[in-house]
């Protein structure tokens, strides 16, 4: 094998991890959704401190807080569920 041959090869190896999505990019998507579905919520759905209005779901106030602290996997079931129940369409998820 020549020297350029074993450079090629040496390079697309190494090269390789680096172009597969990992489990990093798949978290920070679900970060970004569920930022998203957390101000859709609170924009629609959220305690209107001004007309003193009672928010939808306590499960769903609790979820908004838990997505701002990083947990986004037991925060979008919840939120998903309260903007679909109150008949809003859901942000696109990328």
């Amino acid at each position: 094998m020549s020297v350029s041959m074993k450079w090629l090869v040496s390079a697309l190896v190494l090269s390789l991890p680096l172009s597969l999505p990992g489990p990093a990019s798949a978290q920070s998507n679900d970060a970004a959704y569920c930022a998203a579905l957390s101000e859709k919520y609170t924009r629609y759905l959220g305690m209107n401190q001004s007309r003193g209005v009672q928010p939808q779901s306590l499960d769903a106030q609790v979820a908004v807080q838990k997505c701002a602290a990083g947990d986004a996997a037991g925060s979008i079931p919840v939120l998903e569920k309260a903007l679909k129940g109150a008949m809003y369409e859901l942000p696109p998820r990328t």
